[in-house]
């Protein structure tokens, strides 16, 4: 952080050294997302200044990808509010961001707000740019909020198209079993 320090004296306008300097405050201090992200606002500000397009993409791509990270743990840890503060944060570093509303559809699924989890689902898959299978996870998140709407013939349509990798067994299981729906029994 000196040598960082030292650089950014001799050049304020040193935007890469503001982005080091996020990800050694990150190191440093990971769950002060507020200390680190700061440097990583920073290093964009000073980077679309100086028309630094490297480390503007870099800090960009970095913010998100941690606050994505961030709110996957914290959503696991089941701490929903603060996991959907960071979530929500990702769209000013990636505004097109299909991992960041597929999480977010995921945590509302969690907490049984399925209409919040429906409109992310689907907005992941417009953002999405990946093949059916991995859209897979996209559509069980969407199956599960139409699911809870009571929106089965929706739901039935989801599942059917989450039915690739992982998501298989799980989709089928939902086709059969829970939802029963036409024509998806025993595939």
């Amino acid at each position: 952080m000196s040598d960082l320090n030292t650089a950014l004296e001799l050049n304020s306008n040193y935007a890469a050294a503001y982005y080091q300097k996020g990800i050694v405050q990150k190191n440093m201090t990971p769950e002060d997302v507020d200390s680190w992200m700061e440097w990583y606002d920073r290093a964009i500000t000073v980077a679309e200044q100086v028309g630094d397009n490297t480390t503007l993409e870099n800090a960009r791509e970095g913010a998100a990808e941690e606050l994505i990270f961030r709110g996957v743990n914290l959503g696991e840890e089941r701490n929903f509010d603060r996991a959907i503060e960071l979530l929500n944060m990702v769209e000013q570093y990636d505004p097109t961001s299909d991992e960041q509303h597929y999480r977010l559809s995921e945590i509302y699924n969690k907490r049984g707000n399925w209409s919040a989890a429906e409109t992310h689902a689907r907005q992941a898959l417009e953002y999405h740019t990946g093949g059916v299978a991995d859209k897979a996870k996209i559509y069980f998140e969407l199956g599960t909020a139409l699911k809870g709407l009571g929106q089965v013939e929706g739901a039935c349509s989801a599942f059917e198209n989450a039915r690739y990798g992982d998501f298989t067994e799980p989709a089928n299981h939902e086709l059969e079993f829970q939802l029963k729906c036409e024509g998806h029994a025993g595939r």
